[in-house]
C-alpha cells in the first residue's frame, strides 16, 4: 500500500509539471522543455528550502477555486437550459465508457483519500457525523460536476482540441475572470506539485544526502516526462492508478469484513 501511495505522489508531481507546461504552451506558446525546466528549477529551490506555510496556501485557494467555478457554472445555467445540455452529448461524443471512466477516476482519488480519512478518525467520532460528511460531500461534488458540465457545454469542441479547455472557456466571461482563474490555477498547480513531491521525498529518503539526490532526480524526471503532454499523462496514468485504487478499496473492505467476522 505504501508503494502505491508513493508511486501516486511521484506521478502526481510529474503531472503537475506537465500541467504547467501545457498552460505555458497554450497561453504563451513557450516550448515544453523550457517551461518544464523553469518549473522544475523553482520546485528544486523550494524543496531545498523550508516549506513552512507552503502547504497552507491550498487551504485558502481550493475553497476560493470551488466558489469561483461554481459562480461561473451558475452563469452558464441559461445556456445549458437553452441547449438542453446536448452540446456535449451529441452523436460525435465518446460517451460509451463514461461509467467505467467515472469509477476509475473515483478510485484514482481514493489512493490518497483513504490515508487522509484515516488521519481524520480522531476528529470524527460517531456514525452520524460520518453520514453527514458523506452526504454533504456528495452534494457538493454533484453541484460542482454540473457546474463543470455547464462550462464545458459552452465550447464542447475545445475539450478535444486543448489540454486545458476551461482556461479558454473562461475567457468568454471577460478578462478579469480569465486573470483570476489563471492565477488560481497556476498557484494550485505549483502548491500541488510541491505537496506531492515533498511527501514523496520524505517517504523514500532515509538521510539528508539521499533527500538531496532524490530532489535532483525527480526534478530532472519532471522535465523529461513533461514532454509526453499533460492530457496524454492523464489518459495513460489515471486508468492505471484507478485500477490500483480499486485494489486498495477491495483490500480495505476485506480487512473490514475480517474485523467484523
Amino acid at each position: 500500500m505504501q508503494l502505491i501511495v508513493d508511486s501516486f505522489l511521484l506521478i502526481s508531481f510529474f503531472i503537475m509539471v506537465a500541467a504547467f507546461s501545457a498552460y505555458m504552451s497554450q497561453n504563451f506558446k513557450i516550448s515544453t522543455y523550457v517551461s518544464a525546466t523553469i518549473f522544475s528549477l523553482v520546485c528544486y529551490i523550494v524543496f531545498e528550502k523550508s516549506l513552512h506555510g507552503m502547504m497552507k496556501i491550498n487551504s485558502i485557494l481550493v475553497p476560493f477555486l470551488l466558489i469561483f467555478i461554481s459562480y461561473l457554472g451558475i452563469k452558464s445555467i441559461p445556456y445549458v437550459i437553452q441547449t438542453g445540455g446536448k452540446m456535449l452529448l451529441n452523436e460525435n461524443s465518446d460517451t460509451k465508457f463514461f461509467l467505467i471512466s467515472s469509477i476509475l477516476y473515483t478510485s484514482y482519488n481514493s489512493i490518497i483519500l483513504i490515508p487522509v480519512l484515516i488521519s481524520m478518525k480522531s476528529y470524527i467520532n460517531t456514525d452520524k457525523q460520518i453520514k453527514q460528511i458523506a452526504t454533504l460531500s456528495g452534494i457538493l461534488i454533484i453541484i460542482l460536476s454540473l457546474c463543470m458540465l455547464g462550462l464545458l457545454s459552452k465550447e464542447p469542441l475545445l475539450v478535444k482540441k486543448l489540454e486545458l479547455p476551461i482556461l479558454e472557456i473562461v475567457k468568454g466571461f471577460g478578462l478579469k475572470y480569465q486573470y483570476i482563474y489563471s492565477f488560481i490555477v497556476m498557484v494550485s498547480i505549483f502548491t500541488s506539485a510541491i505537496s506531492a513531491g515533498y511527501s514523496f521525498l520524505k517517504n523514500i529518503s532515509k538521510s539528508e544526502k539521499m533527500y538531496k539526490l532524490n530532489v535532483a532526480l525527480i526534478c530532472l524526471g519532471g522535465i523529461l516526462v513533461a514532454k509526453l503532454g499533460f492530457s496524454n499523462l492523464v489518459a495513460m496514468l489515471y486508468p492505471l492508478f484507478g485500477m490500483l485504487g480499486i485494489i486498495e478499496i477491495i483490500m480495505v473492505l476485506h480487512l473490514f469484513s475480517l474485523k467484523n467476522s
